[in-house]
């Protein structure tokens, strides 16, 4: 499940699949980031909302949209490692 304000709708929930884990390169920093591929239908507004399992636990944040039809999310790790190495850890 995809949550977000898609085209200023509050609290937009879009079903999809999970349709692949892998990376992307970031070509400004020359290394690559691990990533969620979703059907779940995004659109302008959804980034930054949560990306849902079946038990409505966080397991990225929705990102952005790849091709039209692809969501891509940050999983929950990546954003937690990327929070702690600048603020310290948060429980």
């Amino acid at each position: 499940l995809a949550v977000g304000h898609p085209w200023g709708q509050i609290g937009a929930v879009s079903a999809g699949i999970i349709t692949s884990l892998g990376s992307i390169p970031l070509r400004w920093r020359r290394q690559s980031v691990d990533v969620i591929r979703t059907d779940a239908g995004l659109a302008p507004g959804s980034s930054g909302g949560p990306l849902l399992d079946a038990e409505a636990g966080v397991i990225g944040l929705n990102t952005m949209i790849m091709g039209g039809d692809l969501g891509v999310a940050i999983p929950s790790h990546v954003v937690d490692e990327f929070v702690e190495q600048r603020l310290g850890r948060i429980d």
